[in-house]
């Protein structure tokens, strides 16, 4: 009700829509209910001819479409097939690399050499009977006695020497004699050139050039890969070195030896262990070479092949082997065709122990860091006590690396010991620790022979040691020098041979590496 009795707007406007609603709904029932009545009452016929006519509008417009679908896939068809046709009527020549052609001169070339020298022989007169019965006789004097005979490098050299001492393999010995034979030599050369100047002005000069004579053993080692000091060797940056170097090496080995592709019979390849780049890279440039020149593949174990090459240079039979490098510490002795292991390290190598101090001590990297603490150590005196861990015929470094590394830089600021003196206490605990597990396994196997192999090999501080021991058990110590000791060419080639003998060329889908390749998983087929 209103404020004043009369009817409230809110309410007359509720009932207006109200009605209004009510009357919509009135109007659209009745429309529904008239849809009903006429779609109930409409001709059937009529209804059935409007959908039939929709339907066959709709199959019209089908079979349009796939008419339409039809003539395209004949019009590309007739294309690929007028393009088949004249792709076959021009063939294209196929490709040919230019190591291709450069292998296809060096045949051709070879075949010309070889024609030439049987028409020569050919051409080439005869000697009758009668002129050969008339020849003289000529004595062959290169087998009489006094003559001196040899059948490799160091033979000569010990079979040369006036007093008859053996061959010096020790790479710092025979460095000091190639100096002081280029020395002699040059001396006389100087004085002659300028004369009238002090002997040490000539030692000067005559070292400068010393320094870069290819006489000088250490100029003998080119393209090495050198970091700065204090750091180490990263597998990306020593991959792109391989890669970089690997070709350029391959050519001068053949220009420096004077063969050609024709006279390879085998390519042998590292196939572990190592860090993976760069073995990767160097199988992918024997791969290479092995499709190039259509020769055999063999894949080497890198423990192996030191091995192999330190048997074959030093002539040891069946020694107790100590293989010490920057990666590998190892006790190796050979039992049924395989290189048992008898001792290793269970956590670092030693070469990679002395790396490691090397950069604490901020060494240079050239030649070597181990190389540069052995020249260290040589000046040190004073002994420090270091930890000694050696379990059975295995040894552990990281202990003796992690205190030392500690320790280092508090004893030098104290002035308790230098760092010549840290470097000769390194390398007489780690070599002590050597010398005692080769014993122990020389004493398990019954041999009394002793071969080191590997980089650290070089260090004359572990052989000097090693000889002691040895000959107090009326042993034989059997090492290399530098250009053996050291990761080469030569010690993979020649164990690849050994094997590829044995029929152990590889499939090239063989050819992986393997950066755990464990030196007792190999089959020494080559040996009894």
């Amino acid at each position: 009700m209103g404020k004043f009795g009369g009817v409230s707007e809110k309410v007359a406007d509720a009932r207006s829509r109200k009605a209004d609603a009510k009357k919509s709904n009135q109007v659209a029932a009745e429309k529904k209910q008239e849809d009903e009545y006429w779609d109930q009452h409409s001709n059937p016929k009529a209804k059935r001819d409007t959908k039939r006519e929709e339907q066959e509008k709709q199959r019209e417009e089908a079979a349009k479409k796939k008419a339409e679908a039809k003539r395209l896939a004949a019009e590309e068809e007739a294309a690929l097939a007028a393009a088949a046709k004249k792709k076959a009527a021009k063939p294209q020549a196929a490709k040919v690399t230019a190591a291709q052609l450069a292998y296809q001169r060096e045949r051709e070339q070879a075949e010309q050499r070889e024609l030439a020298a049987q028409k020569a022989l050919e051409t080439k007169r005869m000697v009758t009977e009668e002129e050969h019965a008339a020849a003289l006789l000529v004595a062959n004097r290169n087998r009489e006695e006094g003559v001196v005979e040899a059948r490799s490098v160091d033979a000569a050299l010990e079979a040369l020497t006036l007093d008859g001492s053996p061959a010096d393999r020790h790479p710092e010995k025979r460095a000091k004699a190639a100096w002081e034979a280029y020395y002699a030599e040059q001396l006389e050369v100087m004085k002659q050139e300028k004369p009238g100047l002090r002997l040490m002005q000539y030692k000067s000069m005559i070292f400068d050039r010393w320094q870069k004579d290819p006489r000088n053993p250490r100029n003998q080692r080119v393209e090495n890969f050198i970091t700065p000091p204090g750091q180490g060797f990263l597998p990306r940056e020593t991959a792109l070195h391989h890669q970089e170097w690997a070709v350029k090496l391959v050519q001068q080995a053949l220009a420096e030896a004077g063969l050609t592709p024709a006279d390879i019979s085998c390519i042998a390849f590292t196939k572990g262990p190592g860090m993976g780049g760069p073995l990767v890279s160097c199988a992918v440039v024997a791969r290479m070479l092995s499709l190039l020149w259509r020769v055999p593949i063999v894949g080497v174990n890198h423990c192996v092949g030191h091995i192999e090459m330190g048997r074959c240079v030093t002539g040891a039979q069946d020694p107790v082997v100590l293989y010490v490098s920057g990666g590998n510490t190892q006790v190796i002795a050979y039992a049924d065709r395989r290189y048992r292991i008898f001792g290793e390290t269970i956590d670092i190598a030693v070469g990679n122990c002395l790396d490691r101090f090397a950069r604490v001590l901020n060494l240079p990297n050239d030649p070597a860091p181990g190389y540069n603490i052995e020249q260290l150590a040589k000046k040190g005196s004073k002994l420090i006590e270091l930890p000694y861990v050696v379990k059975g015929m295995d040894v552990s470094f990281s202990g003796i690396l992690s205190y030392i590394e500690a320790a280092a830089h508090d004893l030098i600021a104290k002035g308790e010991a230098t760092p010549a003196d840290l470097c000769f206490s390194l390398q007489e605990t780690i070599f002590a620790m050597l010398v005692e597990i080769t014993e122990r396994a020389m004493a398990h196997v019954g041999t009394h022979d002793v071969l080191i192999v590997g980089g650290v090999g070089c260090n004359v501080r572990l052989q000097e040691m090693m000889q002691v021991m040895v000959e107090e058990r009326g042993g034989a110590l059997y090492s290399t020098d530098d250009r053996y000791c050291i990761d080469n060419g030569a010690m993979i080639a020649w164990p690849g041979l050994l094997a590829l003998k044995q029929g152990a060329a590889m499939e090239l889908a063989d050819t992986t590496c393997t950066q755990r390749y464990r030196t007792d998983e190999v089959l020494v087929t080559w040996r009894d």
